[in-house]
């Protein structure tokens, strides 16, 4: 099915709360996104990627206080979020379980999360008032999509209608880096936009 073009933001927030998958622009590329308390919701994500369910799924949300809502900071942690947030750092931290899908927590009960600086996307995730699922608006194991242009056609074999919040076309950057802190320590699990070096000073 074609994508459908949203007009605003108050039109993107309401096809999420009502279990929709809506595409959006992030500081990185354009997210796929849904609602990530909504556990049907979050299931559909790994079908229109063709993603396999042990991968686990990255969240967004509009502040560090909504994100100490759905997962456990340490002080650390939160050092680390106060320092980078809003940006392209996402920190891997314990998940209250009981407030996000079971598909978006890993088996080890982590969820990764971030503070996007791209302002749509915090407002997506504001006027919501839940973290947003923000895995790349691709298929599996496919190069990460910057323009309306190619979300078009790689989302044209979809099963079900997908919105888009179009931000324009994206300038091509590297993914967030994701790290965790194990022991006090900090493990870079993913490098990208953030240098390792600069977390670690």
């Amino acid at each position: 099915m074609p994508l459908a073009i949203l007009k605003s933001t108050t039109e993107a927030v309401k096809r999420l709360r009502a279990g929709h998958l809506v595409i959006y622009p992030t500081e990185t590329a354009y997210a796929l996104g849904a609602d990530a308390t909504n556990q049907k919701a979050t299931r559909k994500i790994f079908q229109v990627k063709s993603r396999n369910k042990s991968k686990s799924l990255s969240l967004i949300v509009a502040s560090l206080a909504m994100a100490e809502k759905y997962a456990k900071f340490s002080s650390s942690a939160k050092q680390l979020a106060k320092k980078y947030w809003p940006g392209p750092l996402t920190i891997v931290v314990p998940a209250k379980t009981k407030s996000i899908a079971e598909s978006v927590i890993s088996k080890d009960k982590t969820v990764a999360i971030r503070v996007s600086s791209h302002p749509l996307a915090r407002l997506l995730s504001q006027r919501l008032r839940h973290p947003l699922v923000a895995t790349s608006a691709n298929l599996s194991g496919h190069s990460n999509i910057y323009s309306a242009r190619s979300l078009k056609k790689s989302f044209a074999g979809a099963p079900e209608t997908i919105y888009l919040l179009f931000g324009g076309t994206l300038p091509r950057r590297r993914p967030s880096t994701i790290v965790v802190l194990k022991n006090g320590k900090l493990i870079v699990l993913r490098q990208g936009s953030i240098k390792v070096k600069g977390i670690r000073n």
